[in-house]
């Protein structure tokens, strides 16, 4: 059977070191135009050109607006209505692992044009959602402290990241991490009068932190790491043996475990019993693992494997049914 299946083994980092929460931006909820007001129509009635008003705000972890301003207007006179439109809009929250979190510095640029709807303009690309990197383990040899990536990319219409670079760094051993994750952020693309075009120059700074604490709970944790990656190295070449690293761990720091160390666990039990043909107690271990994973990628790799043991699965008891 484990020749059968084809998914990479995808292992869980659990050292005391980080890089940037997964973060989620706020969305709309409740989002609406202003009217045109009738006290601006005799001020631009001549020309009969569109106005816009730039406004910038903040929102709390509630999602509502606050901190609203004008950034930039070609008429003062639609500002009122612009901040006052924008005060009664509300929000899904940015989140932060999953919590609540105030978010700075939204921008929207309303177009006015008499006898027309007003229209919303994002003022500039937006992040939908951003993935943090992996703490690379070859980096885990470093001295403590914080390591900065900046990168600058683009941003196409359809919103996906492209022409990723890394213009500046403080060690390149975490160049690769950065630019893997920025590749699969996604984002709301700029709008210009109603149609997404692509932003070019986009930067943004990812911060790796290397901890190093006396502290023996944290040498529990990385003692607990090495054992699972010691069993992990058997997993092809003697599962037997990984399975019976494994039971050793359970025993000593099941009860402990971080909900990281139980989704590396299971993950590594689960591709052990792959390896010794219990499909049915590798689908246990998989799909707890699976419920447990922090990342998208992590998620992908797991989601692969488990669809093809199901379907390994199926053809057995398929076979039974006919014999």
């Amino acid at each position: 059977m484990a020749a059968y299946l084809t998914a990479a083994i995808l292992f869980f980092s659990v050292l005391a070191s980080s890089a940037s929460a997964e973060e989620t931006l706020a969305s709309p909820i409740r989002q609406f135009s202003p009217q045109y007001p009738e006290k601006c129509i005799n001020l631009v009635e001549a020309s009969n050109e569109s106005q816009t008003v730039s406004v910038t705000y903040d929102l709390t972890r509630e999602g509502l607006p606050e901190n609203v301003r004008v950034r930039e207007s070609t008429n003062s006179c639609f500002n009122e209505v612009a901040v006052a439109a924008v005060r009664s809009w509300s929000f899904n929250p940015r989140r932060v692992d999953a919590k609540p979190q105030p978010q700075k510095d939204l921008e929207t640029t309303f177009r006015f044009e008499l006898d027309l709807e007003t229209t919303i303009d994002t003022f500039d690309a937006r992040p939908l959602k951003r993935i943090p990197p992996a703490f690379p383990d070859k980096c885990g040899r470093l001295s403590p402290g914080e390591y900065v990536v900046v990168v600058k990319f683009d941003v196409n219409a359809s919103g996906k990241t492209e022409n990723i670079e890394v213009i500046e760094t403080t060690h390149s051993c975490f160049d690769k991490a950065a630019i893997k994750s920025i590749e699969k952020w996604t984002y709301l693309p700029r709008i210009v009068e109603g149609q997404p075009i692509a932003r070019s120059g986009v930067a943004t700074k990812i911060i790796f932190v290397l901890s190093s604490s006396n502290d023996p709970k944290d040498e529990i944790r990385k003692r607990l790491l090495r054992k699972l990656n010691k069993a992990g190295r058997y997993i092809k070449s003697d599962p037997e043996r990984a399975l019976a690293e494994l039971a050793v761990i359970e025993a000593e720091y099941g009860d402990s475990f971080t909900q990281a160390e139980s989704a590396a666990f299971h993950q590594i039990r689960g591709y052990a019993r792959i390896g010794v043909n219990d499909a049915y107690g590798a689908l246990d271990d998989l799909r707890i693992a699976r419920l447990r994973a922090k990342t998208a990628e992590e998620t992908e790799a797991i989601d692969e494997t488990i669809a093809q043991l199901e379907l390994y699965v199926m053809q057995l008891e398929s076979q039974e049914r006919s014999e």
